[in-house]
């Protein structure tokens, strides 16, 4: 598996009540995200209500990548958040292998898990009315080590991201979503191309694809290539889901940087990526409208 992420699974069992201590370690592994009420407006503490906490893992027998020890997690873990003080209840362990993302569809009813093997798969579930899940179905990623997903704002389309090389390198396919929730099937697979060339041959040897996100308003799709050192810019067809390369076909960062995520301000006119190997931040340039001709 890649050494791509920092991850600390050195924890003991969970139990139905967990401390700060021993929760951190296992948000600090993977993904973790938060789901609740859907009503509009402020609400006081007294009278707030529960959210629910989703936290994707790398499972047992492995150990994650950069770890030292052997992970003692199973699968999504479903947790209770008490809006008075943050403590969390254990409500489910869900099955599954190296769940290492999790993204929620903008309704907040299904939650969609990559899983970060060999043979990579994404996997859809239903968000039940007590915050539990039930699993859909899984899809095969045609990739190798699927380490991140998203769904498109308009919750038509699945998004992911395969870190290595099975049939593809660095590649990103879509999926359709379908009426149910579920993972239709492939629309596009855009492959990466490149390699960077910098310090860290190991790492940069060919295109190694570490997120795949919409801009705010999901006009556009960014695909973040560690193994490249480059953004790459895409339009999205709405009705067929095919990807195109835009007019301005990627953003380059600086050679050997390593780009791992990337995420836009509120203000739409900025955009700022995290950059793996150096840790350091690049801010590509402040954007226009038209943003991606600012990238």
């Amino acid at each position: 598996m890649p050494a791509s992420k920092d991850s600390d699974l050195d924890q003991k069992p969970l139990s139905c009540g967990l401390t700060r201590r021993q929760f951190i370690p296992l948000l600090g592994a993977t993904a973790a995200l938060a789901t609740g009420a859907r009503s509009v407006g402020a609400a006081k503490p007294s009278d707030a209500q529960a959210r629910f906490v989703y936290v994707g893992t790398y499972t047992f027998p492995g150990v994650p990548p950069g770890g030292t020890h052997q992970s003692t997690a199973l699968g999504i873990y479903v947790f209770k958040m008490d809006p008075s003080d943050g403590g969390l209840t254990q409500l489910q362990i869900v099955p599954a292998s190296n769940p290492s993302f999790v993204a929620l569809d903008p309704t907040q009813t299904h939650l969609y898990s990559v899983n970060e093997d060999l043979a990579g798969h994404v996997s859809a579930y239903a968000i039940n009315s007590n915050g539990t899940l039930s699993f859909l179905n899984m899809a095969s990623a045609n990739g190798a080590f699927t380490t991140h997903i998203s769904v498109q704002p308009s919750g038509n389309y699945v998004f992911a991201a395969n870190y290595g090389n099975l049939s593809f390198p660095g590649s990103f396919p879509v999926y359709r979503i379908l009426a149910n929730g579920s993972i239709g099937p492939t629309t596009d697979i855009f492959l990466g191309a490149g390699n960077g060339t910098g310090p860290n041959p190991e790492r940069q040897e060919a295109p190694h694809a570490h997120q795949i996100l919409t801009d705010l308003d999901g006009r556009h799709v960014f695909g973040v290539d560690l193994g490249a050192d480059k953004v790459n810019v895409l339009n999205l067809n709405p009705g067929t889901g095919v990807l195109a390369a835009n007019t301005v076909p990627f953003a380059p960062v600086a050679s050997g940087s390593g780009p791992r995520h990337m995420a836009f301000h509120p203000d739409r006119r900025h955009a700022y990526v995290l950059d793996e190997l150096v840790s350091s931040i690049t801010v590509p340039a402040v954007a226009t409208p038209r943003l991606v001709r600012s990238l």
